[in-house]
């Protein structure tokens, strides 16, 4: 408990459960999520937004803080297309719940299997490896 304590107390500006999110820049959230996964509706980013506004230092000081979620009504293929009209390396991302120690996707977790059915409707292939070979386009 004190290991805990004293990691909250270095960095009071925000609560702990909020560093992960605010401190890891970008999050793109997408209508196509995974099972049991409610953090994508647009409901929940928006008390997100609120929660964020009223629990931290930032927010409380005034400094309104926003969430911008502008893939959220699109599907992995729409994302993939528009990744591509404007030239995103998307090899420099990953979906992957439990990624190996080298990097690679597992490719069998739920968030694998949405990004390669993505990359499949969308007509690209998935730049990235996984640890599983992957069968199809």
């Amino acid at each position: 408990m004190s290991m805990f304590r004293n990691h909250v107390r270095k960095k009071k500006s925000e609560p702990e459960f909020l560093r992960p999110t605010f401190r890891r820049g970008t999050q793109f959230f997408s209508r196509t999520r995974s099972p049991g996964r409610k953090r994508f509706r647009p409901e929940f980013i928006a008390l997100f937004e609120t929660l964020a506004n009223i629990g931290t230092k930032a927010g409380v000081e005034g400094a309104r803080i926003q969430i911008h979620a502008p893939l959220i009504k699109l599907s992995k293929a729409e994302i993939i297309r528009k990744a591509a009209e404007l030239q995103v390396d998307l090899s420099l991302t990953h979906s992957c719940y439990d990624p190996l120690p080298d990097g690679r996707a597992c490719g069998e977790c739920d968030s694998c299997k949405l990004r390669l059915k993505g990359f499949r409707e969308a007509g690209f292939p998935d730049p990235i490896k996984y640890a599983r070979e992957q069968s199809g386009p």
